[in-house]
This record gives structure tokens, C-alpha cells and sequence, in this order.
């Protein structure tokens, strides 16, 4: 059964998302974007532009936007679908706190839109011989998500309130985003000091796995790194900002901002950890 699936944020992992679900057979539309590369996107991915009051029209609506945008695409998709007979059910997929997810779902139960809690993990990859990322939903009506249908995607439905699937994701990322901050500074201090060469060498030995990671994580995460800043200040809040835990992922925030805006900084990184002997370069 082909489903309408509205979509916003058609970045990697929306464009990801979207390539799937065509790929069943599915239609999938998206808002008008707002630059021309979000159009090219959208036209390569195969995905449809329609006027916003059509997306009230949709089975679904996927927001996979950046941390801080998800409550103000809420809000505008509550305004457009406000007294239609016809209203999707909305999936936040976003890296955001439980309590902002309580919000989101606030803005949309008063205009009369179900909601689903999402968390994505994993990379963006659309390629027919993976899987793709895992999308956990949690939440009262999650269950509409494989009702009758398959999207194409990788769906873990939870059997918990709303909240539960944006926990795990951040908690999740406290631990594989963490060590990548953590590897980040490590490297540029360590770079800094005088002694790069020699932890490298060091993790080659001692923890060849770490570095094998780091050695694709670190790079992976440099074009990302702005949009990480917002996450992790959720995570953040997520942990109780006033909390020592809450502080030292505020740390983060900055970290990952330093990086995304010192080319410097991320050119030391991209290469540093493929230095040891057998590592790619």
C-alpha cells in the first residue's frame, strides 16, 4: 500500500530517509525549501515539492531538522494543520531532549496531531545492501508506523511513553559523540604539545581499536560539527545542565563549535589519527 510521506530537513539523513521510501513504492513530498541546493537535493533524491497547506494531506510527516529547529517546525506544522480534517502523523526524529519532545508533542496534541517520539541511529547510508540507520519510536501511537505498511526503513518500535526514543538517542551519543570530543581535544592538545606523533604511536599499541575508530570518526565528524553544538547542549539538558554531567556536555557544545569554526583546527584533525603504520592515510 503506497503511503505520503511529508518530510523536512532534507539533509543526508533526510535525504537517506526519503530514498528509501521511495524506493517502496512510496511518495514522498517536502515543504518549499528554502535554498537551491535543498531543491537539487530534493529533485535527486526524487522527492516532491508542494504547497505547505498540502502536507495536512500526508499519512506522515518526518521533521529531521538540526536540534534547535525542531520545536519551531512543530509549531509552524501545528499552525498549517489546525482545524483540517486531514492531519499527518508527526515522527520527530530529532537529536532533542525528552523534555522538548513534551513540548513539541504539546504544540501538536492542541491541534489535534498525533505524535510519534523518534531517535535515529547509525549513518545515513541508502545503499540496497544496508540495512540503513535504525529509527527507534516510542510513544502511544507508534505502532501507525508499521501498520499495514513497509516504509523501507529500519524501525524499532519501543514500548514506552513519549520521551523514551529521544532518551536513547542522546544517551547514545553521550557515549559515541563524547569520545569523539574527547579524541578531538586529545589530539589538538597532544598536537599542541609536541607529542602527536608519539600518542599515536602509543594507541597503535595499547588501543589499536580506539584509534582504528577515531581514525574514521573524527574526520567523519567535521562537517558535522556545527550541527553537533545543538545536540549536544541537549544532551545537556537532557543530563540536568546544572548537573557536573550536564556541564562537561555544555563543554562539548563548545568543543565542537571551536572546531567548526578553526579550518586550522580541523585540518590537524582530519589527518591525525591515520598516522600510525598500516592506518588508511
Amino acid at each position: 500500500m503506497s503511503t505520503t510521506i511529508a518530510i523536512a530537513g532534507i539533509g543526508e539523513m533526510g535525504g537517506t530517509l526519503a530514498r528509501r521510501m521511495i524506493a517502496k513504492g512510496h511518495r514522498v513530498v517536502t515543504l518549499p525549501p528554502r535554498s537551491e541546493a535543498s531543491v537539487q537535493r530534493a529533485m535527486e533524491a526524487g522527492i516532491e515539492v508542494i504547497q505547505e497547506e498540502e502536507i495536512c494531506k500526508a499519512d506522515f510527516f518526518f521533521s529531521v531538522v538540526p536540534s534547535e529547529a525542531a520545536l519551531p517546525l512543530a509549531e509552524r506544522v501545528a499552525l498549517i494543520c489546525r482545524g483540517q480534517s486531514c492531519k499527518p502523523v508527526y515522527c520527530d526524529w530529532n537529536a532533542i531532549s525528552p523534555a522538548l519532545m513534551h513540548r513539541i508533542a504539546t504544540h501538536l496534541s492542541e491541534a489535534g496531531i498525533k505524535i510519534v517520539d523518534g531517535g535515529i541511529i547509525g549513518l545515513a547510508d541508502w545503499s540496497p545492501a544496508s540495512p540503513g540507520p535504525t529509527l527507534y519510536a516510542s510513544g502511544a501511537d507508534a505502532k501507525l508506523l508499521k501498520e499495514n505498511r513497509d516504509l523501507g526503513l529500519q524501525i524499532s518500535i519501543m514500548d514506552a511513553d513519549l520521551g523514551a526514543a529521544s532518551a536513547l538517542k542522546l544517551s547514545y551519543a553521550a557515549i559515541t559523540k563524547g569520545l569523539i570530543a574527547i579524541a578531538s581535544m586529545s589530539a589538538l592538545v597532544a598536537e599542541q604539545s609536541g607529542c602527536g606523533a608519539a600518542l599515536v604511536d602509543e594507541l597503535s599499541r595499547s588501543q589499536p581499536i580506539l584509534l582504528r575508530s577515531f581514525s574514521k570518526s573524527v574526520p567523519n565528524m567535521l562537517p558535522k560539527a556545527q550541527r553537533w553544538v545543538s545536540e549536544m547542549r541537549q544532551i545537556s539538558e537532557h543530563l540536568d545542565s546544572t548537573s557536573p554531567q550536564g556541564a562537561a556536555y555544555l563543554a562539548f557544545a563548545q568543543v565542537f563549535a571551536f572546531i567548526a569554526a578553526d579550518a586550522e583546527a580541523g585540518n590537524m584533525l582530519a589527518h591525525f589519527y591515520d598516522r600510525a603504520p598500516g592506518m588508511p592515510s
